[in-house]
């Protein structure tokens, strides 16, 4: 049976009472784990949320002269960067809206916390944070593959290198395990490989190179871009064991058009490894 992973939780409250029934609710969860840590204070608080050893922060709205937003605020602005969910009073149903505007991951009214509200927020806001964080990378991935194409296409070099270029950064940023640049040829109805890279790219012998697919020239002639998800099983590839035995699961190709005309398509495949 796999451990679950510690989840590593501040609680920033300044009544010791309170502290021990949030206490008590982590005790009642089960199928996770979790530290809980306390900070009395709100300069306590500040100084521990700005470390970033938590994975998600519990902050009382009432901490003596200061609330707990004054004190989200603060943490945002020093760095914190795990989910701070704000625990609020009886009768402070105004809180919510602006704990939300100033970068709350949640609102919690302790007269109605339970283990299974308690731990469900918290589930919430991590899954948020994990996903808000593959965005921005993939944000991030996709504009340095921009880029990278972009700055291959203005070298002065002959067609084929500028192509190869562009081939390395698909593999590179897309994760292909084999990418081409094909130019379509007019007379014969048929797209002629122009470059090629990836870890696929050189292995095995002529017998071992990429199966054809049968894709629909009108479609790509419209620029409609053909994704393919599965490859096994799927009838347009003409030999299923070569991408069964190099473990390719998914293609994508993307028709490029000069002047409305269809020149070159650019597909790739990833594998599953």
């Amino acid at each position: 049976m796999i451990e679950a992973e510690l989840v590593r939780v501040l609680l920033v409250e300044d009544d010791e009472d309170d502290f021990i029934i949030t206490r008590d609710l982590f005790s009642e969860m089960a199928g996770r784990r979790f530290r809980l840590d306390w900070a009395r204070t709100v300069t306590e608080g500040l100084e521990t949320m700005a470390l970033n050893r938590h994975d998600v922060c519990l902050v009382d709205y009432q901490l003596g002269a200061q609330n707990g937003i004054e004190l989200l605020r603060a943490a945002l602005e020093a760095g914190c960067q795990a989910p701070i969910i704000l625990l609020t009073g009886a009768g402070e149903h105004e809180v919510d809206l602006q704990a939300m505007q100033a970068g709350a991951a949640d609102y919690l009214v302790k007269t109605h916390l339970q283990a299974n509200t308690l731990e469900r927020s918290i589930r919430y806001a991590l899954q948020r944070k994990r996903a808000a964080a593959a965005a921005a990378f993939e944000q991030a991935r996709l504009a340095a593959f921009g880029a990278e194409i972009g700055l291959a296409l203005t070298r002065r070099d002959s067609l084929k290198a500028i192509m190869d270029r562009c081939s390395e950064a698909m593999v590179k940023y897309l994760s292909a395990a084999l990418a081409r640049i094909e130019t379509f040829n007019p007379e014969v109805g048929a797209f002629e490989p122009l470059s090629v890279a990836g870890p696929l790219a050189q292995t095995g012998p002529p017998v071992e190179s990429p199966p054809s697919l049968r894709l629909e020239l009108a479609a790509l002639k419209e620029g409609k871009p053909v994704v393919i998800k599965q490859l096994l099983q799927d009838p347009r590839l003409a030999d299923q064991d070569w991408v069964k035995r190099r473990g390719l699961v998914s293609y994508a190709a993307y028709p490029l058009l000069l002047e409305e005309k269809l020149v070159a398509s650019c597909p790739c495949s990833r594998s599953n490894h």
